[in-house]
């Protein structure tokens, strides 16, 4: 059996989980294009063009309103078209179209809330909404 070595060719942009052996895992750390290339012990190689899109963005990434306040938020990278949910939907509604959602409180005192947002390849991306009376 081959020995095989990996490599990346911009490790600003994504990491391999080894450098021999298989498998081997590749996370992208950044937006873009990046080269993965395998080597065997015998020196055939092969590589591989990564194209990595946008990463997700939620912003604001807190938002703090008050019981009769609303937070909206935007979402921008990853890949449309977006999904939103909201982690205590018993406290407030949330409305999103698109690459906007607009979070409204139900509840009459304090507390924290999280709208996370989706995309098509099911990246998410997080923001949190502190709620005060």
């Amino acid at each position: 059996m081959p020995n095989y070595s990996w490599s990346v060719v911009f490790t600003n942009k994504g990491a391999l989980s080894a450098s021999s052996g298989t498998p081997v895992i590749y996370t992208r750390t950044a937006q873009g294009e990046n080269t993965i290339i395998v080597e065997d012990s015998m020196g055939d190689f092969a590589q591989l063009e990564v194209t990595q899109p946008n990463i997700l963005l939620i912003t604001p990434p807190t938002s703090t309103i008050t019981t009769n306040g609303a937070a909206v938020f935007t979402a921008s990278g990853g890949t449309e078209p977006y999904s939103w949910t909201a982690l205590y939907p018993a406290m407030g509604t949330l409305v999103g179209a698109g690459s906007t959602a607009t979070y409204t409180p139900f509840v009459t005192g304090a507390g924290t809330n999280i709208v996370t947002v989706w995309d098509l390849q099911a990246e998410s991306a997080s923001a949190t909404v502190i709620i005060v009376p």
